[in-house]
């Protein structure tokens, strides 16, 4: 079997590129050496191949694959951010052209995310990630009906005519790096607030104070040692985003955390403590004795998480082995 991952360039920052990119890694850790991403800016900890790197298997191709590893080579010399993302954008476009003469259509499985429209590399095989809602055409996607679809959590919704296509949960997270790195240093002269607002864009911001610090342009200058140490600093964090693993991050590192759930939709008080509750995490200002009460449950509880999540990509690998 080949993978390949349609991702974009890693981003720390966001949550569903590091999924994307760290599927590659969980895969490989699964025994699976041909997985793909496709695109050459990947996180060093884990485990990536380029796609384009299957050019260099063989140079009898044809005349436009020279002119494809020219563009490549010609990437690495230059500076300009403008141009090299013109040219990544050519050579992502050449995919479908070069790629299935190295690697068999019918034994290949290629990840779409859930708002990637269509099928850009003429993959036969689909698995489309469903990580969040979607927001394609107005939340109403339009999937192919042989394409398989995989949620990365169960409480993530897909419009009913797709749930017959829905093969299993697929959850892909490197949690062990986020228990080591993100810890309580049980600093005595913890002080302060801030708040972070991302996917909570539309809802009223009226639960942190005047005097708390808004995170979100700050947060991607820091690296994630830096961002622990912030977080050790800090007494409350408040998440207006109800679904942002940064609320996870700042309550290992002790905060007192409140996230701010929605007032409809998926991510509900209601809903989100049925199916995704986490304990040091308040879900509104009214649940904080809650948050706190169980802080010291959380570290235990995500390493049983990991466990699950791992599951869930054997399971994925599986399914997969079974269909072919």
């Amino acid at each position: 079997m080949n993978f390949i991952i349609y991702a974009p360039n890693y981003d720390p920052n966001s949550g569903g590129y590091s999924a994307l990119h760290y599927l590659s890694e969980a895969l490989h850790n699964q025994g699976i050496d041909r997985v793909y991403i496709t695109t050459h800016i990947t996180n060093p900890l884990w485990y990536a191949t380029p796609l384009e790197n299957i050019l260099n298997l063989d140079s009898k191709v044809d005349g436009s694959y020279s002119l494809l590893k020219s563009m490549i080579w010609l990437r690495t010399w230059i500076k300009i951010p403008t141009i090299i993302r013109k040219i990544t954008r050519k050579i992502r476009k050449s995919y479908p052209n070069f790629v299935w003469k190295f690697l068999d259509i019918e034994k290949t499985v290629v990840i779409y995310a859930e708002n990637e429209p269509g099928n850009p590399l003429q993959a036969k095989h689909i698995a489309r990630w469903i990580m969040m809602n979607p927001i394609l055409n107005n939340g109403n996607p339009s999937y192919g009906p042989d394409e398989h679809i995989f949620l990365y959590h169960e409480f993530f919704n897909i419009q009913d005519k797709y749930q017959a296509q829905i093969k299993g949960v697929l959850t892909s997270i490197d949690m062990n790096y986020h228990l080591r790195t993100f810890t309580n240093h049980h600093l005595p002269d913890r002080q302060g607030g801030a708040y972070l607002i991302k996917k909570g864009r539309g809802k009223p911001l009226n639960a942190h104070g005047s005097e708390f610090t808004c995170l979100d342009d700050i947060l991607p200058t820091l690296n994630d040692v830096e961002k622990a140490k912030l977080f050790n600093q800090l007494k409350t964090f408040i998440s207006y985003d109800a679904v942002t693993f940064v609320a996870i991050q700042a309550a290992l590192c002790g905060c007192e955390v409140v996230m701010i759930p929605d007032d409809s939709g998926d991510f509900t008080k209601d809903k989100l403590i049925g199916t995704n509750r986490y304990y040091g995490v308040a879900y509104g200002l009214e649940d904080l004795p809650w948050a706190r009460e169980t802080q010291h449950l959380l570290f235990d509880s995500l390493q049983e998480l990991n466990q699950k999540n791992l599951q869930t990509i054997k399971n994925f690998q599986t399914y997969w082995k079974n269909f072919f």
